[in-house]
């Protein structure tokens, strides 16, 4: 199965150069390492990230990439900043068929010029530098320290589980995709309205990647469990209660990894 990653950046100005005339463009990374990840703190800066420890960083929003040294050979997952300056890295196993981001954490400080190890109980997601999320198997853990002490919010008591993502667009509002999920029986995407407390299923397909602009307004990249029959770009305006696909689908044995939006525009 094809990882298809593109870094969709919709654009008004794209009129000769379109992917199924629905306004996308696609850019060129400039490795050829596959990537698993991006993420822009404004229209101009932006870092992605992929296998072996590769990271590299754009300062012209997408059209020429530079690399940065992760000093590990280690895939990494997922990339998030705060700002031009924090952010952070999640190291990543492959298990087949989805990733298990289970293998540590990196952050900067300085802009990705250096990284740092840092430990967490498993996936994690940062909101600010001190408040960040984490799941240890069926544990649903909150630190507001930084990572230096978690929490337990949830234990479901279940088994078996991987989890492939988890996000969120403010201290309330938060999603988990897993398979088997928190609330869904087998694979789907979960949203909690308390901040980790309790959790809901919403759908029943796998998301690789979400992207909020506000409380309301996202967009994430579903797959189903069979290959064959490719992934879908979905947007939400309800804060994650529903999903409408979008126009870009790719074909079978392909499917959208990463999508990020810095605004409803782009």
């Amino acid at each position: 199965m094809r990882r298809l990653f593109i870094l969709l950046l919709p654009s008004l100005f794209a009129q000769s150069i379109s992917l199924s005339q629905s306004g996308w463009v696609q850019q060129t990374s400039g490795t050829t390492e596959n990537l698993n990840s991006v993420f822009f703190v404004n229209e101009s800066v932006g870092w992605a990230v992929g296998e072996s420890g590769v990271i590299i960083y754009s300062s012209d929003g997408g059209a020429n990439w530079n690399p940065q040294n992760s000093n590990t050979t280690d895939d990494l997952y997922s990339v998030k900043f705060l700002d031009e300056s924090v952010g952070w890295i999640i190291k990543a196993e492959m298990n087949y068929f989805q990733w298990c981001p289970s293998i540590g954490m990196l952050k900067t400080s300085t802009g990705g010029q250096s990284w740092d190890s840092i430990n967490t109980p498993g996936p994690s997601y940062f909101l600010t530098p001190e408040i960040g999320w984490a799941i240890d198997g069926q544990v649903f853990c909150k630190t507001t320290n930084g990572g230096l002490s978690w929490d337990t919010l949830y234990n479901s008591g279940g088994g078996g589980v991987i989890t492939m993502l988890i996000y969120y667009v403010n201290e309330n509002l938060g999603f988990t995709s897993n398979c088997a999920p928190i609330g869904v029986g087998s694979c789907g995407l979960s949203r909690t309205l308390d901040g980790g407390y309790t959790w809901n299923g919403i759908e029943s397909l796998m998301v690789g990647s979400l992207s909020f602009v506000d409380n309301n307004t996202g967009w994430g990249c579903f797959e189903v469990p069979d290959p064959s029959v490719g992934g879908f770009l979905k947007k939400t305006e309800d804060g994650g209660a529903s999903w409408t696909e979008q126009l870009y689908t790719v074909t079978a044995y392909e499917y959208f990894e990463y999508v990020y939006f810095v605004n409803q525009g782009a």
